[in-house]
C-alpha cells in the first residue's frame, strides 16, 4: 500500500512536470505529511484501558492494512504480535495476514477472536481461516455478525466469549483503521 501510494504520488508530480528526482523527494515528502495525519488519533473512550486489560490475560496481535502503525501510535507495549500487509504481501481478507498472525501466536484458529471495524476485510477475512470474530460496529449498523458498539465492555464480553485461558486473541484491529479510533481524518 505505501509503495502505491508514493508511485501515485510521483506519477502525478512527473505528469505536472517536475523532473524525476524532483517528482520522488516531493512524494517522499507528501507522503510523510500523509503519514503524519494518518496518526493523529482520538481514541474511543476506555480504548487504552481496554488493550491494558486485555493484554494482561491474552496474547494481542494487530493486524493492518493500511499504513498506520500502533508502534508510531505507542500502542505496541500491549501487542506481542504485529503484521501489516505491506510486510506480507496481502491485504485482508486474504488469508496471509490472519495465518500470520496465528502463526507467530502458535494457535490454531479456533483458538482465536479477531476483533475489526470492517465486516468483509476483517470478518469475513477471519471468518474464512476459521477464527472466532467479534465486529466492533460503533454506528451501530444492523449486520449478522456478533456486535459491540462500546469498546469498554470488550474484556467482559470476551470473558464470557471465550470461556478459557486456551484462547488467544489474535487481532485487534480497531486501533488503526482512520476513523476506528475517533481520527479526526
Amino acid at each position: 500500500v505505501t509503495a502505491l501510494r508514493i508511485a501515485v504520488l510521483e506519477l502525478g508530480l512527473r505528469q505536472a512536470g517536475y523532473s524525476a528526482d524532483e517528482a520522488k523527494r516531493l512524494a517522499l515528502a507528501g507522503f510523510e505529511v500523509f503519514i503524519d495525519s494518518r496518526h493523529r488519533l482520538e481514541y474511543f473512550p476506555h480504548a487504552e484501558l481496554v488493550l491494558e486489560l486485555l493484554s494482561r490475560q491474552y496474547q494481542l496481535a494487530c493486524i493492518s492494512n493500511g499504513n498506520a502503525d500502533v508502534r508510531r501510535l505507542g500502542l505496541d507495549r500491549y501487542f506481542s504480535i504485529i503484521v501489516s500487509a505491506d510486510e506480507v504481501g496481502l491485504s485482508k481478507p486474504h488469508p496471509a495476514p490472519f495465518v500470520t498472525a496465528l502463526e507467530r501466536a502458535g494457535v490454531e484458529p479456533q483458538q482465536a477472536v479477531h476483533i475489526g471495524d470492517h465486516p468483509g476485510d476483517d470478518i469475513q477475512g477471519a471468518l474464512d481461516v476459521g477464527m472466532h470474530t467479534l465486529w466492533f460496529n460503533p454506528q451501530g449498523s444492523a449486520e449478522r455478525w456478533l456486535r459491540q458498539r462500546q469498546i469498554g465492555r470488550l474484556p467482559y464480553l470476551l470473558s464470557g466469549f471465550l470461556g478459557g485461558s486456551e484462547t488467544t486473541l489474535s487481532s485487534i484491529c480497531w486501533t488503526l483503521p482512520p476513523r476506528a479510533m475517533n481520527s479526526s481524518i
